[in-house]
């Protein structure tokens, strides 16, 4: 006899290829789903609000998702969310994600934190980074987007005199231009991995105009990314590494990271296997 559960998925896009594949999921093996968009979302305070059995997070509001998951967490204690708050609250700081993975000694690229007023010029990145190609990337966001590379003294300039968002710099890995691995980890295991390639474009995401393929990773490889999501305590997470000439380096992690391009290059149905492992953790 099947347990009717409750899915809420948050999202702000019922169109979108993770979603819809997430409601079938779960629909087809009989559970009642819930799209629950954070930008129509309220609650009167002191109210019982509506209860859920299974959160999956798509899309994220740092003060609605945690008021939200926290409210069903006190009506439902038994809720499963894949993915805590706090590990995703860590991971959608880049800074923080990459501070607690190098303080663990994962390999990372050279990278620095600071204010882009204290009037560094680009003499001295090329210094600090013994380069002259370097990476000015937001500390929150995704799909590449406000990612700039800086080759010369003027494109470090007019950055300078036009950024409006929090930052980092990031050493530039040449020989990876246009390239990186996505691996998508399920409940501590690899469910699949690709290589994402740009001839267009330094950066490797699919929204900035990358083709995901099917790839074998190394040895190294799978546990880099394995030691990663146990780091970050991350149920379900993308991680992307470059390969570079010191070995593999980690660039970035997702705990909410889409997955039609992953299920197109391998051919696998990513949704199948995040209802299967959620029920499972609800038992």
């Amino acid at each position: 006899m099947i347990i009717k559960m409750k899915i809420g998925i948050l999202s702000i896009n019922p169109h979108l290829y993770s979603t819809k594949s997430l409601l079938s999921a779960f629909e087809k093996r009989g559970h009642t789903t819930k799209i629950i968009n954070y930008t129509e979302l309220f609650y009167r305070l002191g109210e019982v609000s509506e209860e859920f059995h299974i959160i999956i997070p798509r899309s994220w509001h740092k003060i609605v998702y945690e008021f939200f998951v926290n409210l069903n967490g006190h009506t439902n204690p038994k809720l499963y969310v894949l993915n805590s708050i706090s590990a995703i609250l860590q991971s959608k700081n880049r800074v923080f994600t990459l501070q607690a993975l190098a303080q663990k000694g994962i390999p990372i690229p050279e990278t620095l934190v600071g204010s882009i007023l204290n009037k560094n010029s680009y003499t001295d990145f090329q210094k600090l980074f013994n380069s002259n190609s370097f990476l000015v990337k937001p500390i929150y966001g995704s799909q590449g987007e406000n990612i700039s590379l800086i080759k010369n003294s003027d494109e470090w300039n007019n950055l300078k005199a036009t950024i409006n968002f929090e930052f980092y710099f990031q050493e530039y890995i040449e020989e990876s231009k246009g390239e990186d691995i996505r691996i998508l980890i399920l409940g501590n295991k690899i469910i699949g991995s690709m290589i994402r390639k740009n001839k267009n474009h330094f950066l490797a995401n699919i929204h900035q105009g990358a083709v995901g393929e099917k790839i074998e990773l190394t040895e190294a490889e799978k546990e880099l990314a394995l030691k990663v999501a146990t780091i970050l305590k991350l149920d379900f997470v993308g991680i992307d590494i470059l390969r570079s000439n010191k070995g593999p380096l980690v660039i970035d992690v997702n705990s909410t990271p889409g997955f039609e391009g992953i299920d197109q290059a391998l051919k696998i149905r990513t949704s199948e296997l995040i209802a299967e492992y959620s029920l499972k953790m609800i038992q």
